[in-house]
């Protein structure tokens, strides 16, 4: 089976914001702590990111109310915010994330060609 199988139920399984882990998937393997089965999304949020510089690339500071930890894992993807067949441009980044805190964390962007975006980050905070 394939992942394309797995995801309807793992999406039926999202219930007030939390996403319970269950089942048998032979080809999927978790790595899931043992006293740890569910998985809550804490916060979600979107941010446009400015024009990224070629070379060492750009920080974003991305600040949000307090959650009450810096415990959670960053899900996150680049929206191209371009509607033309030009949106390839924005396909030359990529992103890391350091310094979480309960309040914000700081998104790096870098830039592998020498382009201008047009790009918003759309991000899911998830505890770990």
């Amino acid at each position: 089976k394939g992942i394309l199988e797995f995801l309807p139920a793992q999406l039926n399984a999202i219930q007030s914001g939390a996403l319970t882990i269950s089942g048998t998937y032979p080809n999927l393997t978790f790595d899931v702590p043992a006293n740890q089965t569910n998985y809550k999304i804490l916060y979600s949020g979107v941010i446009a990111v400015p024009n990224v510089s070629a070379g060492n690339g750009d920080d974003v500071v991305i600040s949000f109310a307090d959650i009450g930890t810096a415990n959670y894992t960053v899900s996150g993807t680049i929206v191209s915010n371009i509607t033309s067949s030009a949106a390839g441009l924005d396909s030359t980044l990529t992103w890391s994330i350091r310094g979480r805190t309960s309040s914000g964390f700081i998104l790096h962007v870098r830039e592998t060609g020498n382009y201008t975006q047009d790009v918003s980050f759309e991000y899911n905070l998830i505890s770990k």
